[in-house]
């Protein structure tokens, strides 16, 4: 995570937001589990950062074999908060390489967005079945 060297402001500011953000709906079914779409998270949390002197700016770079989302939360005074999601590249069926890309790329802003936000827009289906468990603890010797 980066910072502008200053974070008085912002951190008001984002304490604030926190405070004033009401619980997304999680509205879009993905495999398995629902989740709050990119569209409902910015519709939701772009007015009050705005009105608390933020704005959001998300950006696109490349990484090897995939690419990075830069999320960065602005404050009037000039301080900043920002993080980098790295991601690789997806491969989908019945699309080509830039329609998986921009999938990939909506994905990352949403998970970015999130994240630095402190909000949760995902079920959290990971401790509610076994596989999963048993299917982490047989690939966590890879890490």
């Amino acid at each position: 995570m980066k910072t502008s060297e200053q974070l008085i402001n912002i951190s008001k500011a984002l304490i604030q937001v926190q405070i004033e953000l009401p619980t997304i709906k999680k509205n879009c079914q993905g495999y398995g589990y629902k989740y709050a779409s990119l569209d409902d998270i910015l519709n939701t949390s772009k007015p009050i950062l705005n009105k608390n002197g933020c704005c959001i700016i998300q950006g696109v770079g490349y990484i090897q074999n995939g690419i990075s989302i830069t999320t960065r939360i602005l404050h009037l005074s000039g301080e900043y908060i920002e993080d980098t999601l790295g991601l690789p590249l997806t491969e989908m069926k019945g699309v080509n390489n830039t329609q998986a890309m921009g999938a990939s790329i909506t994905y990352g802003k949403r998970y970015g967005l999130s994240a630095i936000l402190g909000i949760s827009t995902d079920e959290d289906i990971d401790a509610s079945t076994q596989n999963n468990t048993k299917q982490y603890a047989n690939n966590s010797k890879a890490f």
